[in-house]
This record gives C-alpha cells, structure tokens and sequence, in this order.
C-alpha cells in the first residue's frame, strides 16, 4: 500500500525506495515480489533505478517476480541471461484483455487503447498519440516482431533438439547393425574356414588312398618288369638259361606248368599259368594277368572228365579273354563320357600288366566332347608319357595314339 507519512517527511516514493532497498539486500533463497517498479518518480531515472536493481538480483539469484510499463526495463529483461518476460494478452481486434498471461514477450501498456474503451475524448486520445510520436509505435512495432522471431526460433530449436535426438537414435541403431554385420562376417568367414579345413582334409585323405591304391596296382607291375630286365643284364644267356631250367624243374615238381590251373595261397583266386620266367610265374585271372612267386602258388587238381571238360572250355575262354585284353587297340565310339572314362582306365591298366607301350584309342569324331575328355584323362594319367593324334592310317583325329611310361 501507499506508505507515506507526512508527519515523518515521507512521501510515496521514498516509502517504496525503502523496500527497494530490502529488495537489494535479499539472500539467494529469498523471495522478491515488486508492483510497478520504478513508477512515482521522473520515468528516466526509475527506470534507470529498476534496470540497476533487476542487474543486482540476478547476480545474487533469488526468485524475484516484477511488474512494470517502463519499456526500458523490459528491453534490459529480455536481454539479459537469467531474467525472462511476460505480459497480460490483450485481444488484437478489441484491445480486451483475454486474463492470459503471455510467457517470452515484454508486452505493453495499452495506456490509449484503455483510455478510447472508455471514451475517453477522440480529441485528448489523438493528441496523446501526437505527442508520443512514431517512435513509440515502431519500438512497439519492433518489440512484437522480436518476440514473433523468438517465438518461430524457439519452434525451430524445439524442431532442431527432436531432428537430434532421432539422429542420435538413428546412429546408435546404425552402429548396432554394424557391430552385428561384424559379428556376422566373422562367424561366416569362421564357418568358411571350417569348412575349406574339412574339406582339404578329406580332399588330402581321398588324395592318399588314391595313391596307395595307384602305388599297390602300378608300382608292383614296374618292380617286375624292372626286376626282369636288371635281371637280364647281370645274367648272361647261359646263366639265365639254367636259371629258367632249374625254375621249371621247380614247377614240374609242384605240378605247376603252362596252362595250368593254380590257385593263390594267401588270397585264394585262382587263374591259368601264362608265362614262367624263372621264380616268377605270370597267371590270368578273370582278364587281368598278375604276376607272383611260385611258392605262393598250388596247382589245382582235375577232379573228374566233366570238369576237366569245363576246365578246358573255362580255359580256352580265359585264353580268348587274355587275346583280347592284351590287344592294343580300345573303341569307344558311341560310348558316353563316364562309361568311357572308366573302360579306358581299365584297357591301361590292361596294357600295363601286358607290357604294352604303345595303344590307340578309337573315338571318332563326333562333336568332340568325347576325344576332349578322353585326351585330359590320359594326360593326368601317372602311366601315360605322351599322347597324339592318329596319322592319316591310324584314324586320323577320331583316334588318339598312346605312348606308356616304362
């Protein structure tokens, strides 16, 4: 209320100075409430008065709520940090107050707009207007547009803070994904690498027992024929000639003699006796001639005119077998690929237990596939040393010519 006090030379304004100075002193927890700062004096120096108060209360920081139309003080609020303003919401149409208060603009008196609500004279009211000049109305003017612009930036940043949050968002799940297509390569490639493993290792074992396999079929039938001729140097004729005696001799005795029938101790087949050369006795069994010592061999008893019959007739067809087995030539026109793969790795093996070096391998011509495929298995193949193509006499390019190694 108004505290003057005439009896005590106190008027209005020095009443409020005093409370001001309460205001001044305020701790950072106290509580400052002022009605109409810096009215009831000269509006320059209470303005002046309330700027300095307002600057002294936000460097000690209490909550302090103000109410003021000086402009000047409400400038100095909107710029400086810590202090906001705020303003009743008057209706633009009507000039009447809507009883809302208007957070973030400085606001006005609306002193004439009152004053012509009220009807005031036009006269007076326009006078009024005159003596305050434009430049009232453009700080006015300027203050609304302020606060239009810190309004739509407050918008903007309030847009700005979301864009960023759903950026931070998007970049976490980003390099969420990342770290799972990581963990996802590694175990791939870790799979990858189990199996190449796997695979080389049963790649390396097929590998081995391949060789073990070529090693038991083709190295025995070169140890043979090398042991054979070594033989044949060391010897001379004479030499040799007692040697394949005292061998026959040996034979006679176990009954063992050409086209003879013997069976193996250790393996139990049985075959016919082709050749005898010294210890060493060669036997066709089932098409193929294998080679053996003949101790490990027992000649077979004919048991009765019937079997020596079928014995004669298993015989003769072992020796045709043998005929054709040891012959040099292989046709394969017509065949398929596989079929014929595996029939010309057979007629090598053939005409490696015969000694042979040289085959020819009939084709044809065709579309090719077959003497492509042909071709690439005997150039892979360990006991092969050279291949071509058939002169004019031997077929031309429909054959393939062989040369063995050994």
């Amino acid at each position: 209320g108004d505290e003057q006090d005439l009896l005590n030379d106190r008027s209005t304004f020095s009443g409020r100075l005093s409370n001001l100075k309460n205001a001044w002193n305020v701790s950072e927890d106290g509580l400052v409430l002022i009605d109409e700062l810096g009215s009831g004096t000269d509006p320059e120096e209470g303005a002046a008065l309330a700027v300095a108060l307002l600057e002294g209360l936000l460097a000690r920081r209490p909550l302090a709520v103000m109410t003021t139309h000086l402009t000047r003080l409400a400038v100095a609020a909107a710029q400086q940090a810590g202090a906001v303003c705020a303003a009743m919401q008057f209706d633009s149409k009507t000039g009447s107050p809507t009883y809302r208060l208007e957070r973030g603009s400085p606001g006005g008196s609306h002193a004439l707009a009152l004053a012509r609500r009220l009807g005031l004279p036009a006269e007076w009211l326009d006078r009024a207007e005159s003596i305050l000049g434009p430049g009232h109305s453009d700080l006015r003017q300027l203050l609304r547009d302020v606060d239009k612009r810190k309004r739509a930036l407050d918008m903007e940043r309030a847009e700005a803070a979301t864009e960023l949050r759903r950026a931070v968002q998007d970049r976490e799940e980003l390099e969420s994904a990342q770290h799972a297509l990581e963990l996802e390569k590694i175990s791939i490639a870790r799979e990858m690498r189990r199996e190449l493993d796997d695979l080389r290792l049963r790649t390396r074992t097929r590998l081995n027992d391949e060789i073990v396999r070529l090693r038991a079929e083709i190295v025995p039938a070169k140890k043979a024929r090398t042991l054979a001729k070594s033989l044949g140097r060391i010897f001379d004729s004479d030499t040799r000639g007692k040697l394949e005696t005292e061998v026959t001799s040996k034979a006679v005795e176990r009954e063992i003699v050409l086209r003879s029938r013997v069976r193996h101790h250790a393996l139990g087949w049985e075959g016919i006796v082709e050749k005898l050369d010294r210890d060493r006795v060669e036997v066709s069994v089932r098409g193929k001639r294998l080679k053996c010592g003949i101790d490990d061999l027992t000649a077979v008893q004919e048991q009765s005119s019937n079997q020596n019959s079928q014995k004669g007739a298993n015989r003769h067809q072992s020796q045709r077998q043998d005929q054709e087995d040891s012959e040099t030539e292989l046709n394969l026109i017509g065949w398929r690929v596989e079929p014929a793969l595996e029939a010309l790795e057979r007629f090598v093996d053939r005409a490696l237990l015969a000694d042979d070096d040289r085959i020819r391998v009939v084709h044809g011509h065709g579309t090719g596939a077959l003497r492509d495929a042909l071709r690439r298995m005997l150039k892979e193949h360990p006991a092969v040393g050279s291949i071509r193509a058939g002169s004019s006499k031997e077929g031309g390019d429909g054959a393939t010519v062989v040369r063995l190694r050994g």
